[in-house]
């Protein structure tokens, strides 16, 4: 299509092409005329030319525009070849763009509205994060955190790009930066205080709050100071690794110290190579090494949460699903607040409003106001299922589940259902038939859901994999379950989500951190001090809270990707973290840093529920929370 008829297409329009909108034009079409091999029909340019046309209007912010910008007619292109998922994403950038050439300008005023709706549609929304993607990465400049979202990947092709090992640096930074997020997170509490300058802070300003606090907080000094100790008792933050088979090293930012561990003790968790611990001992200059007495996991001071629906900037969100509430629906609610303002002359962007809301769902966030099967039912009825080791491939599974969806239809009403795998058993899976046995399992698993057509139309399905489940490497962060082969599933049940292992949910505000692996046996098979409290759920729970980190084991034991650590690393504990463990049966507490006491839990401190669903293939278990009671059930058919 020459300039000529471009120019005379867009006039009868109503529209003005500038020189720089034509060259994208004519760019587009001939590049659309060699992928047909130089054979292009007139229909197939006039399709093609109306649907720019039609994305033209949409990309309107408003109905009096006669001279396009280039922003909206280069937008109006990229709609055309965009993956569906990422069609939203560009509308809201070029309206971005196109209220800043209008020098549309939000007062003090219609900002705290738009953050006022913002914190109002998380309360009421379920935002499941790509893990891989839109987790934040935890940056420390000063001792403060701040976060950094790097959209790696914005095509399917993309992310399989970009899902490499990381280069040898990576490996090294894993064990930095989990240690220098501890160092800052304990440096923030009173309980621990890092060398003398830091000590008057700590300590407090008051002379009497001063020494009250000089007699409860705990000294941590750099490991190059025990060289010069003479024999004190000092207490270091660091990590272990070892050398040569049966010699243990701690190591700093900057030095390292053998140790002497014969005489070490160890109250709660397990410590392995690469753990991060707080050591307290003697440095024996006849052997070179720190003698250490005690072992410790560190603890830390969470803040209290007063008010847990005011929303954070971006910067501050180390969760990440109320920063990608903010980037999704920021743009759209300020629209619908401009458009209110328009009037008529605001059809356009009301439009735009509408399309996009209908593409929130395949961007991972489902508003519970657009579904009246939930706007009946109390809020704090709403209860999420969670199911472990759910192998559809397994029929009395299924039979099992059947009549859990039984009782569910008539009596209970859930919110999100949970599965977690292994789904398939791979040991038996033919390899010359893997596609057609799973699709065979998978067929068998929609068959039964269609039974029960309120639960499959209105629920948010969620699918988990096992480390060792089908598609993508066996390492974490493990790749969602293959989408070819939910395709007919997916065309079926409205609310279905493939996640990544581990797994970011925000439901009603309350943040979820979900990861299925087998690590308790590792971890006690790995101890390099063995810990006699005979508990070991909860010696499970502990060392994954005080490591801030999914998988505190060496890289060897558990492999992952280096350079997506961050998707398990954590700085504030969620409100819900689901451990789901095929070697311990099921169970559930609430922590902060330890098991908290019935009065401890009626307070505002901010607690984490630590949970374990069972095995539902093989001993029948599966739980049962409240979100917003706070409230767990533990179940078993």
């Amino acid at each position: 299509m020459d300039k000529r008829s471009l120019i005379k297409r867009f006039t009868e329009e109503g529209y003005t092409l500038r020189p720089e909108c034509l060259n994208h034009l004519t760019e587009y079409f001939s590049q659309l005329k060699i992928q047909n091999n130089n054979k292009i029909t007139p229909d197939v340019v006039k399709t093609h030319m109306s649907k720019i046309l039609e994305n033209v209007k949409s990309l309107q912010s408003h109905q009096g525009d006669i001279i396009l910008g280039e922003q909206t007619v280069k937008g109006a292109i990229e709609l055309l070849q965009r993956p569906q998922n990422q069609v939203m994403e560009l509308e809201i950038d070029v309206d971005k763009e196109k209220l800043s050439e209008e020098n549309t300008i939000i007062d003090d005023d219609r900002e705290k509205k738009v953050n006022d709706i913002i914190n109002e549609k998380y309360l009421h929304t379920i935002v499941v994060l790509d893990t891989m993607n839109e987790t934040p990465r935890i940056r420390i400049h000063n001792n403060k955190p701040y976060t950094e979202f790097i959209v790696n990947a914005n095509t399917q092709e993309e992310k399989k790009q970009t899902v490499s090992l990381g280069a040898p640096s990576d490996k090294v930074n894993v064990f930095i930066k989990r240690l220098e997020i501890i160092k800052t997170k304990l440096s923030q509490g009173k309980k621990y205080y890092f060398g003398a300058e830091n000590k008057k802070k700590v300590a407090g300003t008051n002379d009497l709050e001063g020494e009250e606090q000089q007699q409860q907080s705990q000294e941590l000094n750099d490991i190059g100071s025990l060289i010069g100790s003479k024999g004190k008792e000092m207490c270091c933050l660091g990590m272990i690794y070892e050398g040569v088979p049966g010699d243990y090293y701690m190591q700093d930012e900057f030095s390292r110290v053998k140790i002497n561990l014969e005489q070490a003790q160890v109250e709660l968790g397990y410590v392995t190579v690469t753990s991060i611990v707080i050591a307290k001992g003697v440095f024996d200059q006849m052997q070179g090494a720190f003698v250490i007495s005690k072992l410790m996991l560190p603890e830390f001071e969470e803040e209290v949460n007063l008010n847990p629906s005011v929303f954070k900037k971006e910067s501050s969100d180390f969760f990440g699903a109320k920063a990608k509430v903010q980037r999704i629906l920021g743009k759209l609610i300020q629209l619908e607040i401009e458009s209110a303002s328009l009037g008529k002359q605001g059809s356009r962007a009301q439009n735009l409003t509408r399309f996009q809301k209908e593409r929130q769902l395949e961007m991972g966030i489902f508003d519970l106001d657009l579904n009246p099967y939930f706007q009946v039912s109390e809020k704090n009825e709403y209860c999420v299922c969670v199911f472990s080791d759910f192998l559809i491939s397994d029929r009395n599974t299924l039979k099992k589940f059947e009549g859990i969806l039984q009782v569910y239809e008539s009596q209970l009403k859930p919110l999100v259902i949970i599965l977690m795998g292994a789904f398939f058993n791979v040991s038996e899976i033919n390899s010359e038939f893997v596609n057609d046995q799973v699709k065979e399992a998978i067929n068998d698993f929609l068959n039964l859901l269609n039974k029960f057509k309120s639960l499959r139309d209105n629920c948010y399905w969620i699918m988990v994999p096992h480390i060792n489940d089908i598609g993508g490497m066996p390492v974490q962060p493990k790749s969602e379950l293959p989408e070819h082969l939910f395709t007919e599933i997916k065309s079926i049940i409205p609310f279905f989500k493939l996640v990544q292992n581990p797994c970011r949910l925000s439901i009603l505000g309350k943040t979820f951190l979900i990861q299925r692996n087998d690590l308790i046996k590792d971890l006690r098979k790995r101890q390099i001090v063995i810990n006699h409290h005979k508990d070991i759920q909860l010696n499970y729970a502990q060392t994954i809270l005080s490591q801030r980190h999914l998988s505190p084991l060496p890289l060897i034991i558990k492999p992952i990707i280096w350079n997506y650590d961050n998707t398990l690393l954590f700085y504030d504990n969620p409100d819900y973290l689901i451990l789901a463990d095929s070697y311990s049966d099921q169970f559930d507490f609430i922590m902060q840093e330890k098991v908290l006491t019935k009065e401890e839990q009626k307070s505002n401190i901010q607690k984490t529920y630590v949970l374990n669903p069972g095995s539902f293939e093989k001993k029948s278990t599966f739980t049962v929370l409240y979100p917003l009671e706070g409230r767990i059930e533990t179940c078993s058919v």
